[in-house]
């Protein structure tokens, strides 16, 4: 009885379940401590006066550069790894998605769905085909399937490759170079790297526009976690009546606030003015 309950569907489902927790959990976990060995120190420098930051940066600019880099290609590494693999209920349920897919849709609605999921132009080729096929099946890349699951794939193409060109739509041989699948799932995670003293400059920029706003009159508050700007009343436009009784609530881009300090300092006469500062 006990065999039995063990190599039941339910017991074989939990314990695959079990499985993806756990490289789920260890991905996690090995972020977290990635975070708690490299971050602090980011956290403490961040955390210092601007004045301070700058000094530690003179001194030691290229131990913090070379620190900087290795820390943003960690996090890059970490973030672009795949935390969930493909189970075989999900492989099962895609593999029913793509039946009645190929029973149902006409030719060009079929072709369609397909594109949708390429970027750039051009006619769409059988491989290109494949790439998608194999990742909505196994949640990886057609180059890096094995024997089984290759045969799986090939199947799949082959009946959408020819439900195609059976409605007159050409879909090639080969692969077109200038479409790209959007297999987001185990694509690396794209990034614009930019050196410490970029940040530096936008810290810099960032503190005189606090400046600026501290010297025609607004308040840096606080409530709970968030930060922002208040300028109180100061006059009454009379020809505005009481059309501005109310405050105006600017929230800023993910530029910070110091781009909009320009335009703050424009409207200052408003009677009420809050700023949420986001960064």
């Amino acid at each position: 009885i006990m065999r039995s309950s063990l190599c039941s569907p339910e017991a074989r489902s939990r314990a695959r379940t079990g499985k993806v927790l756990e490289v789920f959990d260890g991905s996690k976990s090995r972020a977290d401590r990635e975070r708690t060995r490299v971050a602090r120190f980011w956290v403490f420098f961040d955390g210092l006066p601007l004045l301070w930051a700058l000094l530690l940066y003179v001194l030691s600019w290229p131990i913090l550069e070379m620190l900087w880099a290795y820390r943003t290609e960690r996090y890059l590494r970490v973030r672009s790894a795949q935390r969930v693999p493909h189970d075989e209920r999900d492989t099962a349920a895609v593999l029913h998605f793509w039946d009645l897919l190929l029973s149902d849709c006409d030719c060009r609605e079929l072709k369609e769905i397909a594109n949708g999921w390429f970027l750039g132009e051009g006619e769409l080729h059988r491989d290109n085909l494949n790439d998608l096929i194999s990742w909505t099946l196994y949640s990886l890349p057609a180059s890096a399937l094995d024997e089984q699951q290759r045969q799986v794939a090939d199947g799949i193409v082959e009946r959408a490759q020819k439900a195609i060109v059976r409605g007159g739509l050409p879909v090639p041989d080969g692969r077109n170079e200038a479409l790209r699948c959007m297999t987001h799932t185990i694509d690396a995670l794209p990034s614009c790297w930019k050196p410490l003293f970029f940040y530096l400059c936008w810290r810099i920029a960032r503190d005189l526009g606090d400046c600026l706003l501290r010297l025609v009159g607004f308040h840096l508050c606080q409530e709970g976690g968030l930060e922002y700007w208040h300028h109180p009343a100061s006059r009454q436009p009379r020809s505005l009546g009481t059309a501005l009784a109310a405050p105006l609530v600017v929230l800023h881009g993910v530029g910070g606030l110091w781009p909009y300090v320009p335009m703050l300092l424009q409207v200052v006469i408003t009677p009420n003015l809050i700023c949420f500062r986001m960064c």
